[in-house]
């Protein structure tokens, strides 16, 4: 075991723990409830994390691997996502509104419940992703690729899509699609 340190985007270090690794020294800091809102955590191996009530607004996180992460009731406003890898990970009943996720590659993801609210995500691949009760208003999904996606029961009034969206191939059964 080595000593971790998380530090925001200033550089000053806002926790600090003996741990196996940085994912690691983030779960710890999650469960002891600190907040690690303006935490710099670009560029980290998160692999497999589990996270449940994160406090992590406005943390840059760009370019991030999240492969199969476990993020609930977790607050992720205004976080830079950019270039992050979100496969096959599970993020639900989470409130990301006005977070860049930027051609971050979030296929085969359940966003369940969570809160896009005002979120860019141009560029993004989000094929094969469940997005039930989620919450899609004024995001822009500009040269996103949604090719199998679920959005049942989502909310995408006001969302911009561009030519290359085909409703036919997005599951949009009871969705709310108005003003687009």
């Amino acid at each position: 075991m080595e000593t971790y340190q998380i530090k925001n985007i200033s550089g000053k270090v806002i926790f600090e723990s003996k741990a196996e690794s940085i994912k690691d020294c983030v779960e710890i800091a999650v469960n002891a409830k600190v907040s690690l809102a303006n935490a710099n955590l670009k560029n980290a191996n998160l692999s497999g994390i589990k996270l449940n009530g994160a406090i992590l607004n406005s943390a840059d996180l760009s370019n991030v691997d999240l492969v199969g992460a476990k993020i609930t009731s977790s607050s992720l406003v205004n976080v830079d996502l950019t270039f992050a890898n979100l496969i096959k990970s599970n993020i639900i009943l989470c409130n990301l509104s006005k977070s860049n996720l930027s051609f971050s590659n979030l296929s085969y993801t359940f966003f369940d419940g969570t809160n896009l609210n005002g979120c860019e995500l141009h560029g993004a691949n989000i094929s094969y992703s469940s997005l039930y009760n989620t919450n899609l208003t004024n995001s822009n999904l500009t040269n996103t690729y949604l090719k199998g996606v679920s959005l049942f029961e989502s909310k995408v009034d006001g969302a911009i899509f561009d030519d290359f969206f085909n409703v036919k191939e997005a599951i949009k059964d009871n969705s709310q699609f108005v003003n687009l």
